[in-house]
């Protein structure tokens, strides 16, 4: 393992650690940070950290930037129905995985998809 990819996947556990407290304990009152920080948090940081420990840095921003764009997408446009209590018909979480993973695929695409030629 290179010295580089060390300092990567250092930068990256770092960025996602500080979400993580962010999104679990200063955004505990809205559904769909606090979701996602509960329930795939844990799937999401491997699914980012091991590549970007491989060598694998674009996947790995892609993927970080496809989370975050998931949580605020997911809260802006989840909530369906305004009479019902907050968090009964809240589709937030769909909303995040289905971002993440088309992140996650354009992650994919960018790093092994595209070869230079030279």
């Amino acid at each position: 393992m290179k010295i580089n990819n060390f300092k990567y996947g250092l930068l990256f556990a770092v960025l996602l650690i500080g979400l993580y407290f962010v999104t679990r304990y200063g955004l505990c009152q809205l559904y769909t940070p606090e979701w996602g920080a509960r329930r795939i948090f844990g799937f999401v940081a491997m699914i980012i950290l091991v590549p970007a420990v491989v060598g694998r840095v674009k996947f790995s921003t892609i993927a970080f930037l496809g989370y975050i764009l998931g949580l605020v997408a997911g809260e802006l446009f989840g909530r369906v129905d305004v009479v019902k209590p907050y968090f009964y018909n809240h589709y937030g979480w769909l909303i995040l995985i289905l971002i993440f993973t088309f992140s996650c695929a354009v992650g994919w695409y960018v790093e092994y998809g595209v070869r230079r030629k030279g």
